[in-house]
This record gives C-alpha cells, structure tokens and sequence, in this order.
C-alpha cells in the first residue's frame, strides 16, 4: 500500500525532509503555507504530516488545528523543531520530533521511526474480507446474530438484522477460525444504513484479545 505523506512548509529544513522520504520510496507533497495545508488535509486522509514549525503561519499552534481534523486521528505527525520547541511540540499532537539542526543522518534515522509507525497503523486500518457470525449487544438487554463482513485491529463492517443508528455504544463478541478463545469487546457504531449494515469502531479491547486479533490478522 503506498504511503503518502503531506509536508507542511517550503523550508530549507522541509526539503531535506522530503528528499529523505524520497529515499524511502515515500511520495510526498509539499504546502507552502498553512491554509493550503488545511484544504488538502480536509478532502483526504495523509499517513503522515511533517510540520516545519519555523515556517510561517505554521508553529506549534498549527499543530494542535490539525489534530482536531478528523482526517487527522490515525496520522502520524512529525515536527522539525528546535530544541527548545520540541516537548512544546510533543504536547500539541507530533509523534515525532526532528529537531533542528537537522543532519541526514538524523532525518533517515528519524524517519525510519516514522515508517515504522506509518506501517503499524496501515496494518491496523487495513480491512480484511470474512464472513463471520457474531453475537451483538445492541443494548436494553438485546443479543442480536450478525455477520462480520470485513475486520481490522480497530473496527469491523457487520450486518445486522435491524437497523442501528450511529453513536450507538455496542457489545460483540465472535470466533476466530483456529482460535480456541472467543473475542469480545465492546465497540461504537461510526456509520449505517437502513438495510442493518454498520461500521464499528473498537474501544475496548484487552492486551491479550489484541494481541490474538493481530496475529489472527497477519496469519491471513
């Protein structure tokens, strides 16, 4: 899957960063000021954001815009910092920090983190096709039977008999195949339709049902 990182700045200090994005195989595209940044980060969806926070209209305040976008929840966002600015940086939404001066040695190994990272959420997004039967808490004491129809390490797509509205707060548990434990959680329901498909967000899962889900995942 390819990676796409938007860079925010037309520095010196951003095109060093790019150039070693480009040494990864990494596509990026650069935003000269803050308000382009914020249009393109509106109509899609970026597995990372480098944030020069010298660059104008671009400090450590934009940082903490762009993590109340949505498109922005599973990001990984990186600041090329000073020093000083960095545990600033940290608290208002980077991942990462690059602190300046920058060094090619330090942009590769500061990014090599940051690929990593981009992947792990990748794998955590990506969608599997299955057909699995589930039972549904749907609230008030009701169990309902659905199918799973595609699931990742946070969330599911199911159908359901009935139709449920968004927001909803659910129970859920199912079987994986070659699994001798059942999987439970609970979950929230972030889309749906009047036919009783639904898209579920997981919040609550333990370590161990976690860790079973990601291996069952990757052995797919």
């Amino acid at each position: 899957m390819p990676v796409n990182v938007l860079v925010c700045g037309t520095t010196a200090e951003a095109q060093l960063v790019r150039e070693g994005l480009a040494n990864l195989g990494i596509d990026s595209f650069a935003c000269a000021d803050a308000g382009a940044a914020l249009a393109r980060l509106r109509r899609r969806k970026y597995a990372a954001i480098v944030v020069d926070t010298s660059a104008e209209s671009m400090g450590n305040g934009f940082l903490t815009t762009i993590r109340e976008l949505p498109s922005t929840r599973s990001s990984i966002v990186i600041a090329v910092s000073s020093a000083e600015e960095s545990r600033l940086s940290f608290k208002r939404g980077a991942n990462l920090v690059l602190e300046q001066p920058l060094s090619d040695s330090s942009i590769a190994r500061g990014l090599r983190v940051a690929h990593s990272l981009m992947l792990r959420e990748q794998d955590r997004y990506r969608r599997l096709k299955v057909d699995l039967p589930a039972n549904i808490d749907v609230g008030g004491g009701r169990v309902t039977e659905a199918s799973v129809a595609n699931l990742s390490e946070g969330g599911m797509a199911i159908q359901l008999p009935c139709q449920v509205a968004s927001g909803t707060a659910i129970g859920w548990a199912l079987n994986l195949p070659g699994e001798s434990k059942h999987l439970a959680g609970i979950g929230n329901v972030v889309w749906s339709d009047d036919t009783g498909k639904a898209g579920v967000m997981f919040t609550g899962l333990t370590g161990s049902d976690k860790e079973m889900l990601s291996r069952w995942l990757r052995r797919q």
